[in-house]
């Protein structure tokens, strides 16, 4: 009878060299320690995985603390009143809400959702960012030339244009119940050097090309839950058909289909982009990817600053710094709140 071995190898140290074969085995065999893993890496049907993909490859340009806080999101590990709770010897000690008073479940989510940390012109910054993104994009390629109407930021101070203006439908906002507020409207084959129209068109001379078709295109971005992004599309394309239905009744030529862009608040970006990019006017697949890239990192950027807020304000008004995500857990259930002591200023 030989030597006990393992892969060839003789057992000179057991356990050091079974480890990686047992840990094999049962990350095979039970899936142990490799579901989160998975979600972001393989078995992920709505997300674009190369670019979500992009912080943790060497030379991505991104701070530190926005890689770890989108490391820890992704992975159950972001420092929060439910993760406390989670984790704590007598779960009844720990408070899982938000510790700013809000009735809800102090998650990952709830960090970009919470009314009362002040975070909100913080998400809407981050919104106007990625439509600057979006539209830079369209304004290098197929829609350079055309007019786009943009409902995101201020222009010099003043109020945000309407997407949808009167002389658009010719009713006014609030005359019929639809929405009508979409980010983008690139009226396709109107110069933007030109006044707007007074109604719908259909068709226009140009002195460079003659006579050329004019249609509507109709563009939306949001953020959503990086696992539920292709809801989200659905969602955002069941608020508008009405409104392109009621564009097309006014006589304008409008693709019925709204160019929706989907970004997750862990820095992941949707697969279904791509067509909308297309839509959009972006054409080819190293445009896709590039601009996929940029809305991800902007994403992870945002996501850092919005943490950071989140925990400087709690400390400064009493509500303390679970949302951190620095240091271990302190799971002794020695208070209502406990990890919120050792909070950086």
């Amino acid at each position: 009878m030989g030597l006990p071995s393992c892969e060839g190898e003789i057992l000179t140290k057991p356990k050091t060299q079974l480890r990686p074969v047992v840990r094999e085995w049962m990350r095979r065999r039970y899936k142990y320690g490799v579901q989160l893993h998975d979600v972001w890496t393989e078995n992920s049907d709505g997300i674009d995985l190369g670019p979500s993909n992009r912080h943790w490859k060497v030379g991505a340009p991104l701070r530190r603390p926005a890689v770890k806080t989108v490391f820890r999101m992704r992975n159950g590990d972001y420092m929060c009143q439910y993760l406390l709770n989670l984790h704590a010897k007598n779960p009844d000690t720990v408070d899982p809400t938000c510790p700013l008073g809000c009735p809800f479940i102090d998650s990952w989510r709830h960090t970009f959702l919470c009314e009362k940390s002040g975070v909100r012109d913080l998400v809407t910054a981050r919104h106007n960012r990625a439509c600057e993104i979006v539209e830079a994009a369209m304004r290098q390629s197929g829609h350079q030339a055309w007019m786009i109407l943009r409902n995101y930021g201020k222009v010099d101070g003043g109020p945000e244009e309407k997407t949808v203006p009167p002389w658009m439908l010719g009713w006014e906002r609030g005359e019929r119940q639809v929405p009508d507020k979409p980010d983008f409207v690139v009226i396709k084959g109107w110069r933007r050097t030109w006044p707007p129209p007074e109604g719908p068109v259909m068709h226009v001379k140009d002195a460079d090309e003659g006579e050329v078709s004019v249609s509507l295109v109709l563009g939306e971005l949001k953020y959503a839950d990086d696992i539920d992004m292709p809801r989200k599309h659905e969602m955002a394309r069941e608020k508008y058909a009405p409104l392109i239905r009621q564009l097309a009744e006014a006589g304008w030529r409008v693709n019925d289909r709204l160019a929706t862009v989907v970004v997750g608040h862990r820095a992941c970006v949707s697969k279904e982009n791509a067509e909308s990019f297309t839509i959009l006017g972006i054409q080819t697949q190293r445009k896709h990817t590039e601009l996929q890239e940029k809305l991800a990192k902007s994403a992870a950027e945002w996501a850092g600053y919005i943490v950071a807020h989140t925990r400087r304000y709690r400390a400064k008004h009493g509500g303390g710094g679970s949302a951190a995500g620095e240091g271990g857990l302190d799971t002794g259930g020695g208070g209502r709140r406990a990890g919120n002591r050792g909070v950086p200023p």
